[in-house]
């Protein structure tokens, strides 16, 4: 009897399990750290520069960060139980329509090179997820925008898949750390502040479709156990009261961005760039194998009367405090279509941009959301 054959005869394991033909379909558990962690390296993105999205050294580590995340393991029905993919959701309340709802984020839909070719994995797959996973959330997830392949594949409606509908564009922007500690106008939050600092940050959030809603219990648990404190959000007060906010998130302790090649002949002109970009205090080029050395500028919300000169003192304030940390480069991601990317026009910056679509089955239409009249902004250091 192989292994899976023994995990069904566990009284639990109906919802923990799900098979279609050759494939098992299960719930992750700490026992599968290691091939979740093989299946992350062995799936780069590829583009003018080939990225794994890494969770080193404990792929668990990083579950609880804001709400629950849970993973899809497949594997074949074998001796081996051979990898074939992956995927995870988090369970998260976040704002749709200005509304406080329970949030599904669909991530990291991995599926080994060898298997590829089989698109009734990924079908069966969505079967599982419909088996094993919650069915009263909201469904959403990212696809970065030159992710031609994938867009395609899930953007097809084909039968028996989930019905993709884009509903905005993400825009990440890397920004060079700063060395001019005098342009740090914000102050760390202390106990007190946080009733202010709850209300203050989800009245701008609820204008965006899929941020996250902040509550005084979440703040007050944080005690470092995932690198976030009270003490790393910023707060910035003018004649009394709250204009800003923003929380500096080191997320490189369990989850990492790895560079894992380039395309030519970028990878043969890497150092001639990297001098182009310290001179123009651009993002530099890692070797392959290495990190990309940033955290994340997280839960930024400004008073929308701000000007431009007092946007640039919050982002002037979050770009000295990284350097502070010997971090080279900090993460912010903005909707396509937030006006407070005009007002950081005169940054030097690079930019990524991702597709954030809603994920809905056909019988479900009825939960989906159309975002309209919304800017479409989710947090990304929960992505």
């Amino acid at each position: 009897m192989n292994r899976h054959a023994a995990m069904q005869l566990g009284p639990d394991r109906a919802q923990s399990m799900h098979r279609a033909g050759k494939t098992v379909y299960r719930i992750a558990t700490k026992a599968d750290d290691v091939t979740l962690r093989g299946i992350l390296r062995s799936t780069p993105m590829s583009s003018w520069v080939t990225l794994s999205s890494e969770h080193e050294p404990d792929y668990f580590e990083s579950s609880r960060l804001f709400g629950q995340r849970e993973t899809l393991i497949a594997e074949r029905d074998d001796a081996d139980s051979t990898p074939v993919g992956m995927c995870s959701w988090t369970d998260m309340e976040l704002y749709i329509d200005g509304q406080p709802s329970r949030t599904g984020y669909l991530g990291e839909l991995r599926l080994l090179p060898q298997f590829r070719k089989r698109p009734g994995i990924v079908r069966n797959g969505f079967r599982a997820l419909r088996a094993l996973a919650p069915d009263d959330l909201h469904w959403f997830t990212s696809i970065a925008v030159d992710n031609t392949v994938a867009r395609r594949l899930l953007e097809a409606n084909l039968r028996g898949m989930p019905v993709y509908r884009p509903q905005g564009e993400m825009v990440t922007l890397a920004l060079p750390a700063s060395n001019k500690v005098e342009h740090i106008f914000m102050q760390p939050a202390v106990a007190a502040d946080m009733p202010e600092l709850v209300d203050f940050y989800n009245q701008q959030a609820q204008q965006f479709q899929y941020a996250p809603v902040l509550t005084e219990t979440w703040l007050g648990n944080l005690d470092g156990s995932n690198d976030l404190q009270l003490k790393d959000f910023h707060l910035l007060h003018q004649n009394g009261r709250l204009r800003a906010c923003f929380a500096l998130w080191d997320q490189r302790r369990f989850k990492q961005t790895v560079v894992r090649g380039y395309r030519f002949p970028l990878a043969q002109l890497r150092w001639g760039y990297n001098l182009y970009a310290r001179l123009g205090r651009r993002l530099a080029l890692p070797p392959v194998g290495q990190a990309i050395d940033y955290l994340f500028v997280a839960f930024l919300a400004v008073a929308p009367d701000l000007d431009e000169a007092e946007v640039h003192q919050v982002i002037d304030s979050a770009l000295a405090l990284t350097q502070q940390r010997r971090i080279n480069y900090a993460m912010l991601g903005l909707a396509s279509d937030n006006p407070l990317l005009k007002k950081l026009a005169g940054y030097r910056v690079q930019t990524y941009h991702t597709c954030i679509e809603a994920v809905t089955w056909p019988d479900l239409m009825e939960v989906d959301s159309t975002a309209a009249g919304r800017w479409v902004q989710p947090e990304i250091a929960l992505l």
